[in-house]
């Protein structure tokens, strides 16, 4: 049943029909759901969500997931995006960002960027 309220939900809602509780709720309880079956149909329907309704841009599906609201379904919601193989950051971000992902070292993985230990805190940025 579960299941089934994602792939309805992919084929058949789009974003912008659903309030921002709404969209926080599905990818919490979907992302975090104990059948991956489920884990799957979840992040099938953000992806949609970020191909049909964002059009492969971060910027309207940050917006349409009020980060500032609830950071944490937001930040699940963008890992499992680029890790997934349909969504190519690179190609995304292109041109858009001064930092472009083009300029990340060979080697390095999606989740070592990604990792808290990988990320610098600002006194350490700083210098």
């Amino acid at each position: 049943v579960r299941h089934k309220v994602f792939t309805v939900m992919k084929a058949k809602i789009p974003l912008a029909a659903l309030s921002i509780e709404q969209r926080h709720l599905l990818l919490e309880k979907g992302l975090k759901d104990r059948n991956s079956s489920v884990r799957k149909a979840a992040v099938a329907m953000l992806r949609s969500w970020m191909t049909n309704d964002c059009k492969l841009k971060f910027e309207p599906l940050l917006k349409a997931l009020s980060v500032d609201v609830n950071e944490a379904v937001a930040t699940c919601a963008l890992m499992e995006l680029l890790s997934s193989e349909n969504i190519d950051p690179v190609k995304i971000t292109k041109g858009h960002d001064p930092c472009h992902w083009e300029s990340v070292p060979d080697g390095l993985s999606l989740a070592t960027l990604c990792s808290t230990e990988a990320l610098l805190s600002p006194e350490t940025a700083l210098f």
